[in-house]
């Protein structure tokens, strides 16, 4: 901490600092895996879509 807390007043601060960055830090986790949600989605449409692949034969010269 930058200052020590010389009364409760202080510490009712601290405790609502604290509340706002877990709020914060929750929404930035939900953010994330709602983004890593839609990208599998995503990359399953793309794979449903291209359907069976098969490697290119290689020519040994």
């Amino acid at each position: 901490m930058t200052a020590p807390l010389k009364d409760f007043t202080d510490l009712k601060s601290l405790q609502q600092k604290l509340k706002a960055q877990e709020e914060v830090r929750i929404a930035e986790a939900a953010e994330r895996k709602q983004r890593a949600e839609q990208a599998d989605r995503d990359a399953n449409v793309f794979r449903k879509s291209v359907g069976n692949i098969q490697p290119l034969t290689s020519k040994n010269k």
